[in-house]
């Protein structure tokens, strides 16, 4: 026997990212990063978490982390964002885990992920990987479904409509339900050729599309086949039992509804128009090819799936908890944020010039005016309209913005891409005055509520030989310690 010493055994450690989608979905991600601290297995996993700020970030921090190596990717948001970190991680070593966040859940709910965040943790402690297929739709891919007619039509309706959830959904699917007519269809697969009058063609890789509505209660994730599923057109009625049977697992008793199982097909419509892949909407050609990938991405799956006899009223009363969180709970939280701080305002602000700012920053020259909701500073040293707007009400709002998911990764970024410049060039050469005092005011203040050795305390040593802004001291405290003579 021989004793390992500590470096030996965080080798033997699995590198888990948790990538975050701030936006997805519930208010239930909002506790997520201290779940992971308390209920990660620390023994098993080292642990990184990251946050996205904008569509398809979730897929550049995954692909970044597979080619690194990273041995577990950890998807915490809605079907969209599961879809982005998993195209990023098939045909590569790295496992795709799942924490369920957003408003549908499809692919996390056919694995039987837990929807409570702490019993998904569980499930990634325990670290079964199986290696699963995937779809493509002309190219892009898909791993829960993927369709036309009117499910794609409704894709769009609910994108644009800019909220989530389940009655949100209902609002959709209703509000066309009477009016769409849909389309004409040629079916080439390995069944034959048809050509048919559909409502809806479904091509269902797992079973169902998301909050338990099953299109295809029988798919399988590791045969090598797609369920391809075809609705003929239908009235209110009837839609409304096609509904009834997708709720409780029975659709394919629908004489309405035939299923057929192929590993490719090929779909050819009169004219382009909207598809889906994991409910997310697509403009796409009249012609659609769609084929199986399989065994080409590895998933933490639950051990115990299947181990029961499933129950509806238990599904029916998940449904409703998530009706309530998705639809009412995440409002009162932020409505509770924006009356504390309004840290919107940043957001919205920022949205319009970050990327120039950054840069400008890194080209070592700013040029235009966004100085107090880039590198915001302590109500009360300004004048302007833009300082009574913008200006941190104290320690509280300060740390606040540092914990927000965008602000504060915009903040460190911007900081790090300053303390990357060339040594010889000042604050005063970069942000010109008085900026470059703005600039002292505000590493003074998110220094000094961030630990020692900080990046913000890093550039006040470099930019101003170490000395805050006694002012935001002052401003902060109630009191600051004498200025130097």
């Amino acid at each position: 026997m021989f004793a390992m010493n500590d470096s030996f055994v965080r080798k033997m450690k699995r590198q888990i990212l948790f990538i975050i989608n701030p936006i997805s979905g519930t208010g239930r991600k909002r506790t997520i990063p201290s779940d992971i601290v308390q209920y990660l297995d620390h023994s098993h996993f080292d642990y990184e978490i990251k946050f996205t700020e904008r569509a398809g970030h979730a897929t550049e921090l995954a692909h970044e982390a597979a080619r690194c190596g990273v041995n577990v990717v950890c998807a915490v948001g809605g079907d969209g964002t599961v879809n982005e970190v998993a195209r990023a991680v098939v045909h590569t070593e790295t496992a795709l885990a799942i924490i369920p966040c957003g408003s549908g859940n499809g692919l996390a709910r056919h694995l039987q992920i837990p929807q409570n965040p702490r019993r998904a943790i569980e499930i990634i402690n325990r670290d079964v990987v199986h290696c699963l297929d995937y779809g493509k739709i002309n190219g892009q891919p898909f791993f829960c479904t993927c369709g036309m007619g009117f499910d794609a039509f409704v894709s769009m309706k609910f994108a644009s409509s800019g909220r989530r959830g389940l009655v949100q959904y209902a609002r959709n699917t209703i509000g066309v339900g009477f009016s769409y007519k849909g389309d004409t269809y040629t079916i080439e697969s390995e069944q034959g050729t048809e050509t048919v009058d559909a409502f809806l063609i479904a091509c269902a890789n797992a079973s169902q599309y998301g909050n338990n509505a099953y299109i295809a209660p029988a798919a399988s994730m590791k045969d090598g086949l797609m369920d391809v599923v075809i609705m003929q057109p239908i009235n209110p009625i009837e839609g409304a039992q096609v509904l009834l049977q997708m709720f409780t697992k029975t659709l394919l008793n629908n004489s309405h509804v035939r299923m057929l199982k192929s590993k490719r097909v090929r779909i050819t419509r009169r004219s382009g128009g909207a598809v889906h892949l994991d409910g997310e909407p697509l403009m796409m050609g009249n012609e659609i090819e769609v084929e199986m990938v399989p065994h080409s991405f590895n998933v933490i799956v639950n051990p115990d799936a299947h181990s029961k006899r499933h129950n509806y009223l238990q599904d029916m009363a998940e449904r409703i908890g998530d009706l309530f969180r998705t639809e009412y709970a995440p409002v009162r939280e932020e409505h509770q944020e924006e009356d504390s701080f309004n840290l919107e305002r940043f957001v919205k602000a920022g949205d319009e010039c970050y990327e120039s700012a950054l840069d400008e920053v890194r080209n070592g020259h700013k040029r235009t005016h966004w100085m107090w909701y880039i590198f915001p500073q302590m109500s009360g040293l300004g004048m302007s309209a833009a300082s009574r707007h913008y200006g941190i009400s104290g320690a509280a709002e300060a740390e606040a913005f540092l914990a927000h998911p965008i602000l504060g990764q915009r903040l460190y970024e911007i900081t790090e891409a300053l303390l990357a410049l060339d040594r010889a060039c000042s604050a005063h050469e970069v942000f010109g005055s008085p900026d470059d005092l703005k600039l002292q005011s505000c590493m003074t203040l998110f220094s000094s509520i961030s630990e020692e050795g900080n990046v913000f305390e890093r550039i006040l040593s470099r930019y101003f030989d170490g000395q805050p802004c006694f002012r935001t001291l002052q401003l902060l405290y109630g009191k600051a310690e004498k200025e130097p003579v």
